[in-house]
This record gives structure tokens, C-alpha cells and sequence, in this order.
């Protein structure tokens, strides 16, 4: 290559030579000529004249961020044991409360069951207490108090049972498989039976594959016996299901099972039946309790005669056997991990026989219908930014797509991070289909588009404490400048570094930017 072009240069020279002067003085006017269009717009010292123009001005403020769940929880035990039980799945819904897995705890059972014996014997003496230094009134007033509360035990148990017929005759009157389309309504299933659990949607599919066997999911997920004689077992809830007569289980077919059926021609009837079970229940309990605490009351009364110091030494003794049940219940309970509010489980990673590690990440329960974005915006930027503004957001794991949200959020108060100083914003995600906690975030945010302005580039305005000033055009030749200085004010800043020009200059005016040296 080196020789080219030594090859190459040789011969120009040659040719170079061979030429006339005035072919010279030629060809040296066409390349200054040349250069000078190349170089046109800029000055000497590397100054470049800009144009005012009439555009749309838009400001925008970008920021990275990510979707972020309004649960988000990482669940781990408090002690190392062997893992006894997992009780959940990925993809799980639970409720607050739920036991999702447990290690082994032999002994903090056994230890809460003493402290219960403990508990009931300490209660035994101090009601021994109270007896041998009563009359009769007091043991019968022990009674009246006894029995109040065997019938508040009583009335619980009563109205619990009538509001649990209630409630199933709610979820279960009326049941239908509805199909999930038209194609597959000649085959719909017939569904009988008294549902015992709560709320939801079983969803029943058919497949081509055949077998003797259907898939549900939903409330349960499993699979159940296909017949078209005899109702068979739908889950564990006490449903039943049988086919249409020259169905097969090759036939492909979907329906969903809504509990409770509010179609039903008997819903109103029968949630107004379950509202009235429970207006009922908080009705009857509440004058059972109103009567334990008067009968509470007359035996206060009749004890004013036992001796004080024996109460009170005997109560003591139950105060202690209580806390120590409850001691027993606390080391019990870090053996067991309950779900601390209601979600999906979204990451499971412990197995049964494995030992645990104090704290560490094991179960992660998020809720996924709830999101929105997180991101940081700059001091420079946020306050450009308001509540209810429209966000445009695009996904790294989504590409090509575009979403829409709007801003819920501004923190008030900043964080920093050495020299850097942001502020959180938080943003709501109308469309969460296919969005998952932990995506990252691309979010742009327009705060101004104001159409047809003067504007120019940023670094054409000199700011100093007497004003704005350009370096105004009033004559250009052949890249040289003259120039006076002009005033002028300025207005909103835009993207790719541009001014809104409020007075002082007009569309198609030239004005120089000259770079600082140092």
C-alpha cells in the first residue's frame, strides 16, 4: 500500500511538472475554491454561523428506570433447620397469613404444649383462689358467668355454620361451565355439587390428545376423570363434572366455571341471604358478649369478700404461664413462614430436607397486578416535571413496543450520590400485560413543545451579568465575520441544545458562535 502510493504521488509530481504555468495558477484557484465551499460557515478560528429559525421547540426529559411491584417482598427464615414443608409453588396466590413453607419443629411444639398445661393449671388455682374465698353467691355468680360464655362459644359456632351454608349456597347455586368459545358450545359439561371453597374461576380444557383425563386450573390446578355416564370429581371443593353424551375426550373444548355464577337467576336472592347470615351473626354474638360481660360484672361484685392477696398472688402465676405460652408461640412461629399480605408467589428456592440459612432470600411474594415505574430525574430536570404528565415507555425486554403511563409521584426531598443529586419519580403503567416486576424501564417524558419559535442553538447566546448578547452578522465575505454585539432574551430550553429566542433577533438573521480558547 506504502509503495502505491509513493507510485501514485511520483506521478502526479511528474505530470505536475510537465505543466504549463498558467495550467498551475489554474488549478490552484479551483482547489482554494473548493476549500472555501468546504469550509463555508466557519471562520478561521474555527467560529460557525448559525441561522435563526422557525420550528417547533420540544423539551424532553429522559430517564431509565424499572417496573417496580407495590409488594415486593424477599421472605426468609430467622433460624437454621431442616426444611419440613413447602407449601407454594411459583405462580401461587396467597393470602395474609398462609403458611407457604416450615422447618422442623419438634420441640418448639412440645415446648407449646407444656406452656398450654402450664397456662390451664395456673388457671385451675387461681379460680381455686376465687372459690374457697367465696360464699355461695360467688360460685353461683361463677356459674352465670360459665354458662354465658359456653353460650357465646355456641352462638359463634351457630351462626359460623349458618353463614358457611349461606356462603355455599352463594358460590355454588346456579353453577354452569360457560365455554370460552362459541366452537366448543356443544359440548358444554353439566356441573353439580356443593362448592366448599372460595371465590374464583376453574377453567376446564379439552385437548386433542385424548385420554381419560381433563385439565383444570385456577382455584385448583390438577386434572379430573372425563365421562360421559357419571358425574366425576372436580378438584378437592366438592364440584362434579360430566359430558354431553358422544363427547370425547379428543375434542378440544375450553369453559370457564365462575363461583359464584352472578348470571344466575337466584344470585341476588342468595347474596342478600348470605349479607343477612351475616348481619345476623354480628347481631347474635355481639348480645352473647354484652351478656358475658354483665355476668363478668356480677362476679366482680360477689369476689369484693376473696381474699386480695391470694388473687393477686394466683392471677400472677397465670400472667406468667400466659407469657411463657406466648414465649413458646414466638419460637414456634420462626419456624414457619407465613405470607406477610396477599400476592403471587414469583421465585421459590428451597427444597424439602434442605437446610436453611438465617435470612437468606428463599421466597419472593410480589403482587404482579399491582405496578408502576421507578426512576431517578436530575435537580435540573424535575422540576420541569409534573403530576398526571404522560409518560412514553418502551421495555429492553419488550422491543418495538410502546406503552404509556403517567406520572403519580414526585419525591420531595432528594438523594444523593457523592456529587449527583436526583429525585424519584414514580409513574402508573395503564397496560401490564406481559410486564413483570424488575424489567427495565425506558421513559420519556415531553414537559414542553411550543410550535413555531425562534430558535437557536444554546451556545450561540452569551449569558453575562449585563444580559443575553449574540454576536450578530451584519456582513460576511468569503469566511470572514463582521459582527456587532445584540441583545437578546431567551425563552424555553429544547432538545439537542436549542433556545427559544423571545426578542432581539428575526427568522433567517446570522448570528456567530465563537468558540472560548483557553
Amino acid at each position: 500500500m506504502k509503495e502505491k502510493f509513493k507510485n501514485t504521488f511520483k506521478n502526479i509530481w511528474i505530470k505536475w511538472k510537465g505543466w504549463s504555468l498558467r495550467r498551475k495558477i489554474f488549478s490552484i484557484v479551483v482547489l482554494a475554491i473548493i476549500l472555501l465551499i468546504v469550509l463555508k460557515g466557519k471562520g478561521t478560528d474555527g467560529s460557525v454561523a448559525e441561522t435563526v429559525k422557525k420550528q417547533t421547540l420540544t423539551r424532553t426529559v429522559v430517564a431509565s428506570g424499572k417496573v417496580v411491584s407495590s409488594t415486593d417482598l424477599s421472605l426468609g427464615f430467622e433460624v437454621a433447620d431442616t426444611v419440613r414443608s413447602v407449601e407454594v409453588q411459583v405462580g401461587d396466590k396467597v393470602k395474609k397469613g398462609k403458611i407457604i413453607a416450615s422447618l422442623n419443629s419438634g420441640e418448639e411444639r412440645a415446648s407449646l404444649n407444656s406452656a398450654r398445661g402450664a397456662l390451664l393449671s395456673a388457671e385451675a388455682r387461681y379460680k381455686k383462689v376465687l372459690d374457697g374465698s367465696s360464699n355461695e353467691e360467688i360460685a353461683l355468680a361463677q356459674v352465670n358467668l360459665d354458662n354465658a360464655k359456653k353460650d357465646l362459644e355456641s352462638t359463634k359456632k351457630t351462626q359460623d355454620t349458618l353463614v358457611k351454608s349461606a356462603y355455599r349456597k352463594l358460590l355454588s347455586d346456579g353453577v354452569v361451565a360457560t365455554p370460552t368459545s362459541s366452537s366448543y358450545s356443544s359440548n358444554t359439561p353439566t356441573i353439580s355439587g356443593t362448592y366448599t371453597g372460595v371465590e374464583g374461576v376453574y377453567t376446564v380444557n379439552l385437548s386433542s390428545g385424548g385420554g381419560d383425563y381433563l385439565n383444570f386450573s385456577g382455584v385448583e390446578n390438577g386434572a379430573a376423570k372425563f365421562s360421559t355416564t357419571s358425574s366425576q370429581a372436580l378438584g378437592t371443593k366438592g364440584l362434579f363434572i360430566i359430558f354431553p353424551a358422544g363427547t370425547t375426550s379428543g375434542q378440544l373444548g375450553s369453559w370457564e366455571i365462575k363461583l359464584p355464577n352472578t348470571s344466575s337467576a337466584n344470585y341476588v336472592a342468595n347474596l342478600n341471604a348470605y349479607n343477612q347470615a351475616l348481619d345476623t351473626k354480628d347481631s347474635a354474638i355481639s348480645s352473647a358478649e354484652s351478656l358475658v360481660a354483665q355476668r363478668e360484672a356480677e362476679l366482680n361484685l360477689k369476689r369484693a369478700t376473696a381474699r386480695q392477696p391470694d388473687i393477686d398472688s394466683a392471677l400472677a402465676d397465670v400472667i406468667t404461664a400466659q407469657a411463657s405460652v406466648d414465649s413458646a408461640n414466638a419460637r414456634l412461629e420462626k419456624k414457619i413462614l407465613r405470607a406477610p399480605a396477599d400476592g403471587t408467589i414469583t421465585k421459590v428456592d428451597i427444597k424439602i430436607g434442605e437446610v436453611s440459612t438465617p435470612q437468606k432470600e428463599v421466597i419472593v411474594l410480589e403482587d404482579v397486578e399491582n405496578l408502576y415505574l421507578e426512576a431517578n430525574v436530575g435537580e435540573g430536570s424535575v422540576t420541569t416535571i409534573a403530576l398526571g404528565q404522560s409518560v412514553d415507555v418502551s421495555y429492553d425486554a419488550l422491543p418495538n413496543q410502546k406503552f404509556s403511563a403517567s406520572i403519580s409521584s414526585i419525591d420531595p426531598s432528594a438523594t444523593v450520590d457523592g456529587t449527583v443529586i436526583n429525585y424519584k419519580i414514580k409513574a402508573l403503567i395503564t397496560d401490564i400485560a406481559n410486564i413483570r416486576p424488575g424489567m427495565t424501564a425506558n421513559m420519556s417524558i415531553v414537559t414542553a413543545e411550543i410550535p413555531d419559535v425562534l430558535v437557536l442553538p444554546k451556545r450561540s447566546v452569551e449569558d453575562t451579568t449585563e444580559g443575553q448578547f449574540v454576536n450578530f452578522i451584519i456582513r460576511e465575505k468569503r469566511g470572514k465575520y463582521k459582527t456587532e454585539k445584540v441583545a437578546v432574551r431567551t425563552g424555553t430550553k429544547g432538545d439537542g441544545d436549542i433556545v427559544e429566542i423571545k426578542s432581539g433577533l428575526n427568522e433567517g438573521d446570522r448570528v456567530l458562535w465563537i468558540p472560548e480558547t483557553k
